[in-house]
């Protein structure tokens, strides 16, 4: 059996209404994909499929962590995961892709859902890679470059100065005048 298959659900033997399945995505179903985000990592996904007649609803929830290094102190970690997608499926003679709706042949025998899990997964990984690692005993935080980080906000918050004769707009119409003459 490939892993692909692993993630095969016999749609055409299940009976009408809800039907759970889980599954447990490691490293080697991320080195599947070329350039996933996703090197080292472990997630589980909890699979709820309504059946009906016409159409199915798919729910993915995805809960995991994955290895990659903090922007913020730049050091390794484990960064938690977790995302909820829906997939809507409807059967038609026409199998079609029109983004919020999945159509299927009516005699589909197996649905694989691998690339789902795998969209799932990584519509779940934040923008940027940090997390509150003062609640994670074995976080290694970088204190210099957190103490940087820290020195450079203040900085920033210094208001900039004010012109020497007056507002900003003085100054501005004074540029505004000596661009007309």
């Amino acid at each position: 059996m490939d892993a692909k298959s692993m993630f095969d659900l016999p749609i055409s033997g299940l009976r009408n209404g809800l039907h759970h399945f889980q599954f447990e995505l490691e490293d080697q179903f991320f080195r599947k994909y070329a350039h996933s985000p996703v090197e080292h990592g472990h997630f589980h996904a909890e699979v709820t499929l309504d059946k009906g007649s016409d159409s199915m609803v798919m729910e993915v929830a995805i809960e995991g962590k994955m290895a990659t290094i903090c922007d913020r102190c730049l050091v390794p970690i484990q960064l938690p995961v977790a995302f909820h997608q829906t997939y809507f499926f409807r059967y038609s003679e026409e199998a079609r892709d029109e983004g919020d709706i999945i159509y299927l042949y009516p005699k589909t025998p197996v649905l694989n859902i691998a690339d789902m899990l795998y969209e799932t997964t990584c519509l779940g990984i934040p923008m940027t890679k940090i997390y509150a690692c003062e609640n994670d005993p074995d976080a290694q935080c970088n204190e210099e470059v957190l103490r940087i980080l820290e020195a450079s906000k203040i900085e920033t918050k210094e208001e900039p100065a004010e012109p020497e004769n007056g507002s900003v707009w003085e100054v501005l119409k004074k540029l505004n005048y000596d661009q007309n003459n």
